[in-house]
């Protein structure tokens, strides 16, 4: 029990940590006269630990590449998100003058730099940026591999997806849309209300489900859904059971 709460409170003081991190980094990038096509927040105070977090954030927010950089003496260590139209490995390729040591995939990334250069690098990467993406119009897709009744989703099925696993970079996720869903329940939950937490039934089949971050966009009036969504593990107490975790979701037509 000592070590259950010793962890509660570390898991506490991280997601307090990274609240307060991520309203610094709002902060820096809604700052400059207009977000560019690169987004880059260095501090003293971000934690090593966080700033992959931080960055996918910003990514998901602003669907731009994003890097955040943490400050300690002399030195900095980066850590670089991306979208899929920009392979932000080769973005640094092309500073590897400015930066100590770099590696990643064309979707993530890692850096040290000395502190001086980051502002330079920041200029370098945001030229690079606009090079690449100022002609398109790069937003949020969701590759979705069926269509699919919840009926589907049977534990022999189950079992088959769970066999294509380690999913990664090369091997996504599998994606699925379900049309017709009744909303159950839904909650809203979080430690500031920003995520939902719905109970969903198609026909004799019900579902928990979790949609992190869409409690701004759910409409409280919808009675069925079409949602989006990949079957993931929830592990609370010891206990485990399959639940949706819904990457979008929106009120059923007709």
């Amino acid at each position: 029990m000592p070590l259950a709460l010793e962890l509660d409170n570390f898991n506490r003081e991280r997601r307090e940590l990274t609240r307060i991190s991520q309203e610094e980094v709002s902060l820096q990038i809604n700052s400059g006269p207009s977000i560019g096509h690169l987004l880059l927040a260095y501090g003293t105070r971000f934690s090593p630990g966080i700033i992959g977090l931080l960055a996918s954030r910003l990514v998901e927010k602003h669907y731009r590449p994003a890097i955040v950089v943490a400050i300690e003496g002399d030195l900095g260590r980066g850590s670089a998100r991306s979208i899929p139209e920009f392979n932000i490995t080769s973005a640094l390729e092309e500073c590897q003058d400015l930066l100590i040591q770099f590696g990643g995939h064309p979707r993530a990334a890692g850096f040290t730099i000395l502190s001086r250069n980051i502002i330079a690098l920041r200029k370098r990467l945001q030229a690079i940026a606009k090079r690449h993406l100022a002609h398109l119009s790069p937003r949020p897709t969701i590759n979705i591999d069926a269509h699919v009744r919840l009926s589907s989703l049977n534990e022999e099925n189950l079992r088959f997806f769970q066999n294509l696993a380690p999913y990664g970079e090369a091997n996504p996720t599998p994606i699925f849309i379900t049309k017709g869903v009744k909303v159950m329940e839904a909650l809203r939950i979080g430690a500031h209300v920003q995520h939902m937490k719905f109970r969903l039934k198609q026909g004799d089949v019900t579902w928990d489900a979790v949609a992190f971050g869409h409690a701004d966009t759910w409409q409280g009036n919808a009675n069925t859904l079409d949602v989006v969504y990949s079957v993931g593990l929830n592990q609370w107490r010891g206990r485990s059971n399959l639940r949706m975790v819904i990457q979008d979701l929106r009120p059923a037509k007709g």
